[in-house]
């Protein structure tokens, strides 16, 4: 049995696959200089068909393809084979184990054998979060948030809800009803009102704190929003004093301060990177890329240039890999800048 398990653990090797778990492998969609859409694995090896119509990134196993133009969405696994048959108009993606399908003119959820769990009856979804997704019925004058049975179990009549995202959700409310303009709160799974409704903007929560909006005020004649960051009691912790302010990922958020540069706070609101890149994205997997100049390489939490800016775009790491454009084409570098991946591709997307 050892020497059995030892040889399969050799031929997954050989295969390569990236090894997280049992039966794990990483895919990434790519599309050739041919202009061919398909999968490579973490070798650069494409592992799927290559004349899909369309396609989206993996996610929980499955990504959706349309198999050929003006065709139905259907989905494939890891192997490239068609795991649930094209015959959905629109699609989103798994999440929790179930997605969101379009049927003509109305919106169920499947599961990963392809069955419809919960029927096509509403006029719009989201995706499932933290147990819950927002759906309508406008037919029927329905708005709220159903359960995994497709029961409406928290109705609600405001303009807007967003998914619950560590156990709130973000609602909106109209100003005026003429205007488009909206303020923002939190509600909880039960309905009940956490953070009133009375915020200029704000964002999900994230590690615990949300990006919010201060009063506007005219700025070289537009409407300006400064942002900070609150509790989860709507206590602002983080003064409203950035241009621009994104979610805190692994501890750390970006923002963009009065001089026209991007840095990184703490949750402490403590710039721990100084603010000197022209443009930076998340951190992911300890590193982030920044833009220096006109080039993009990767610094650390420490704010240390880890990988020399080069390239004429980077994306945030996903599995222990980047994609970056050289030139005119991308390819993948690893965590030690190294190309792993060499550019030969028109386009490229992070692997799941």
């Amino acid at each position: 049995m050892k020497k059995f398990l030892a040889v399969m653990f050799c031929l997954f090797l050989l295969s390569g696959a990236t090894w997280v778990s049992a039966g794990e492998l990483f895919l990434a969609k790519v599309r050739t200089e041919n202009k061919e859409l398909g999968f490579i694995n973490t070798k650069g090896e494409m592992v799927t068909k290559t004349n899909f119509a369309a396609a989206r990134i993996f996610s929980e196993g499955f990504a959706s393809v349309k198999l050929e133009k003006g065709g139905k969405y259907g989905f494939i696994d890891k192997q490239g084979t068609v795991a649930i048959k094209p015959q959905f108009d629109k699609i989103r993606m798994f999440a929790g184990g179930l997605c969101g399908v379009k049927i003509g003119k109305k919106w169920g959820f499947i599961n990963k054998t392809g069955k419809m769990v919960i029927q096509p009856e509403f006029s719009w979804i989201n995706d499932f979060s933290g147990g819950l997704a927002n759906a309508s019925q406008k037919e029927e004058g329905k708005t709220g948030y159903i359960d995994r049975t497709g029961k409406f179990v928290l109705m609600h009549k405001y303009y807007g809800s967003r998914p619950f995202i560590e156990g709130l959700a973000l609602v909106f409310k109209k100003i005026n009803p003429q205007e488009s303009k909206t303020l923002k709160g939190f509600i909880d799974k039960k309905g009940k009102i956490i953070i009133p409704i009375n915020l200029a903007g704000a964002d999900d929560f994230s590690e615990g704190l949300a990006g919010i909006a201060g009063n506007p005020y005219k700025r070289s004649g537009h409407t300006v929003y400064k942002r900070g960051f609150m509790d989860k009691k709507g206590k602002t912790v983080i003064p409203v004093k950035y241009l621009l302010a994104r979610d805190f990922n692994e501890g750390l958020a970006r923002v963009r301060t009065e001089k026209q540069r991007w840095g990184f706070i703490d949750k402490s609101g403590n710039m721990v990177i100084a603010d000197r890149y022209v443009k930076v994205d998340d951190f992911s997997q300890g590193l982030a890329p920044v833009k220096v100049g006109k080039v993009w390489g990767f610094i650390d939490k420490k704010g240390n240039i880890v990988i020399t800016p080069q390239f004429k775009s980077a994306s945030k790491f996903s599995n222990g890999m980047a994609y970056v454009k050289s030139d005119k084409l991308y390819g993948y570098i690893d965590k030690t800048g190294n190309m792993v991946i060499k550019p030969q591709f028109k386009s490229a997307g992070p692997f799941k």
